[in-house]
């Protein structure tokens, strides 16, 4: 069976999660990422514990993100610990602080750790890493800085290396270096997560949005508490100077899908591809008629779409017709159900 999944957030009112919830499963939809960000966690703690159990209630999955979490984590939201943790901050090549925490920092781990037990104990069926990163100066509108080159990562690189850490973000050992931080830290989170029960999926950004190498696909493939793996090649530009794939959508969902499973296989890994539902244009260029069956075609096996209802209550994002977005999406998702 393939699995079909959409993101969900912004509501916390339960009578109308409700009736978004029943429109998901008449759409196709067999589990929900629900967004469990730290305002979540401190304002709305119970009320995310009725909406899991309201996700069950309808017959849909629930995955828990830890959007925003330290800004290391994807997330239209805020990072209260970021903010009130400036001593944990990243810092750029002058030294300047950064809007985002450094995951090397044991203090970060911790936090990590407490937001699992807290996300666990509202019984999810799987923590999704949404799109682990180091600072990256496009989505704050800062180009030409990076991170981190904090006191704590100067150390650890001297340890490592034998040398002062150099300013130049081109240098090869500052792309190794920025790999084996982001491998390490997902590996203390997965670890941990997993010795307490959990299942855990990571999405990766694709190469594309970011310095190539600073992601290590193939050893965060290989780490031994991961059950699922994905990633999310979005065409459609939706800020500033983000690269327009949309003339050649094909090609590039169909690269970063093959390569998807083919990294799931090797590994006996679940896999799974995002699907974009936000700011697209009336004219999509036969994507979301195509998308789905292109990627089941590659062997994607788990679909998900960023996010429900065309992003119709995200003005910043929402799609030019969101009906018909919705409607091509539940199409889609009701198709592979019945070809599978």
């Amino acid at each position: 069976m393939i699995e079909c999944g959409v993101a969900y957030f912004g509501v916390r009112r339960l009578k109308h999660v409700y009736r978004d919830l029943e429109d998901m499963a008449s759409h196709g939809v067999t589990y929900v990422v629900h967004t469990f960000g730290e305002v979540d966690w401190s304002l709305y703690y119970e009320t995310m514990r009725a909406i899991v159990r309201a996700t069950h209630e309808v017959g849909l999955k629930a995955w828990l993100d830890p959007w925003g979490l330290g800004y290391v984590f994807a997330g239209d939201c805020d990072s209260p610990y970021a903010v009130t943790h400036p001593e944990l901050a990243q810092v750029d090549q002058h030294g300047n602080i950064l809007p985002g925490t450094c995951p090397n920092r044991p203090e970060f781990v911790e936090f990590s750790r407490q937001w699992i037990d807290a996300a666990l104990a509202l019984e999810p069926d799987m923590l999704f890493w949404d799109e682990p990163h180091l600072y990256l100066p496009e989505w704050f509108q800062q180009v030409g800085k990076w991170g981190c080159r904090c006191k704590l990562c100067k150390q650890l690189y001297q340890e490592r290396y034998g040398e002062g850490m150099p300013t130049d973000e081109n240098d090869p050992g500052i792309t190794d270096f920025k790999a084996k931080t982001l491998l390490s830290y997902l590996n203390e989170v997965l670890v941990y997560a997993k010795a307490q029960g959990a299942r855990n999926s990571i999405v990766l950004l694709p190469e594309i949005y970011q310095k190539k190498g600073l992601l290590d696909w193939e050893s965060i493939a290989n780490l031994k508490s991961l059950d699922n793996l994905g990633t999310d090649p979005y065409p459609f530009p939706s800020w500033e100077n983000q690269p327009n794939l949309s003339g050649n959508w094909r090609e590039f969902v169909s690269d970063y899908a093959t390569r998807i499973v083919d990294l799931c296989r090797a590994r006996s890994l679940e896999n799974h591809l995002w699907i974009q539902g936000f700011s697209l244009p009336s004219d999509d260029r036969g994507y979301l008629e195509g998308v789905i069956d292109l990627a089941v075609s590659q062997g994607i096996t788990n679909l998900a779409v960023w996010g429900f209802d065309g992003h119709r209550d995200m003005s910043r994002f929402v799609c030019q017709q969101p009906d018909k977005v919705w409607e091509q999406i539940g199409q889609g998702f009701r198709r592979v159900h019945e070809v599978c």
